[in-house]
């Protein structure tokens, strides 16, 4: 799970401009792209002698949930839920990351969180705390 959470984001570099800010659907066209090449970038990594302590079934694990942590309607297993949770909890921590969307990109990310991704949380604490976030964007955003 450590080893897939530090990898999940990966893929999302040189997919973007330089310093452009991106709005959500530039974020949102490349979720696919981002994660195959996450996964591709992990599965080469752990073919390094250093990741002898996993067996293949721990890495091919870890590659699974790089590869599939932003396909919403595929993630079932504890371990993809909880990563999904992390990531979610992370990128809407407006202290920990500013936002780089318009006060309109971020209206569709919140909505998309609420419709889509926060009914799939299963942990109490990771619900508690995306309420307060959201909380905490919108207020930034006012």
């Amino acid at each position: 799970m450590l080893i897939a959470a530090y990898a999940h984001d990966w893929g999302y570099a040189n997919l973007f401009t330089n310093g452009k800010l991106a709005d959500y659907d530039t974020v949102a066209n490349t979720k696919n792209a981002h994660m195959e090449v996450g996964a591709k970038k992990l599965k080469q990594l752990l073919t390094a002698s250093f990741f002898c302590f996993l067996n293949e079934k721990q890495k091919n694990r870890a590659i699974h949930l790089v590869k599939v942590h932003d396909q919403l309607d595929k993630l079932n297993d504890p371990d993809e839920i909880i990563l999904l949770e992390a990531d979610t909890l992370g990128a809407m921590d407006i202290d920990l990351v500013k936002s780089t969307f318009d006060k309109k990109s971020n209206e569709k990310y919140i909505q998309e969180l609420t419709e889509k991704r926060l009914p799939k949380f299963i942990t109490e604490y990771s619900i508690q705390e995306a309420s307060k976030l959201i909380k905490k964007r919108k207020d930034y955003y006012d």
